[in-house]
């Protein structure tokens, strides 16, 4: 496990990434490969909460000296939870090179599959009886331009992460289950709105080649709620 450190720097703006094995080695996963992607995944979920604990602030006094300052931060933030996520959150493809026969000869041309559709979350609330879907990149632009005096927003102790399911070539994916709190309070400190959730989100993991060396760089994709 020498590389989680290296894992939870990169986690911040690009994903997670763990590095394994040379590029003669199997393409199977290894038990240790395995607990690495699985450790990297609810690192990964825990760095998003924090990212929607900054998103969903309002600016404070100390903010309010320099709105456009907050603004951009506010706009950073958004990016960053953004690129935590598959291709940022758009659709996403797998690519072959194929030969078809044209006028009597072979060509070689780059043949695309939808792998999966544009990230979407699940959010609750009290005065909906059921989760609301929508894209992620909506979801966080509203949170960035609405929000509350404070919002603290945690992943509770109950994890569980499904096997790695091969989806493509160097492509697997996670389900991963969890209890999101978020917590909104108002300039007093006084709690506004509460609510606890049992969500799943699935995670992959993408195997690429660099330096001779195997990397898995790790990213999420759509969130449920499946208890609240």
């Amino acid at each position: 496990m020498k590389h989680l450190k290296f894992l939870v720097v990169l986690c911040i703006l690009f994903g997670c990434t763990v590095a394994h094995g040379q590029e003669g080695e199997t393409t199977k996963l290894s038990p240790k490969e395995k607990d690495a992607i699985k450790t990297g995944i609810k690192e990964l979920v825990n760095q998003f909460n924090d990212k929607l604990t900054e998103i969903w602030r309002r600016p404070n006094d100390v903010d309010k000296l320099d709105l456009k300052k907050f603004d951009r931060q506010k706009k950073l933030y958004v990016k960053e939870a953004l690129a935590m996520f598959a291709n940022n959150g758009d659709a996403w493809y797998s690519y072959d090179t194929v030969s078809r026969l044209r006028n009597g000869r072979y060509e070689k041309y780059i043949d695309s599959t939808l792998l999966r559709g544009p990230a979407r979350i699940e959010t609750t609330s009290k005065k909906r009886p059921r989760p609301y879907s929508q894209p992620v990149k909506t979801y966080l632009t509203k949170a960035a331009n609405s929000g509350y005096d404070s919002v603290k927003v945690t992943s509770g102790d109950a994890w569980y992460c499904s096997d790695l399911k091969k989806v493509a070539d160097g492509v697997y994916e996670a389900t991963l289950s969890y209890t999101q709190t978020f917590a909104a309070y108002n300039g007093e400190g006084r709690m506004v709105y509460g609510d606890k959730v049992t969500k799943t989100i699935k995670a992959y993991a993408f195997r690429t080649v660099i330096l001779d060396e195997v990397v898995w760089k790790l990213a999420l994709g759509d969130i449920k709620a499946v208890e609240w």
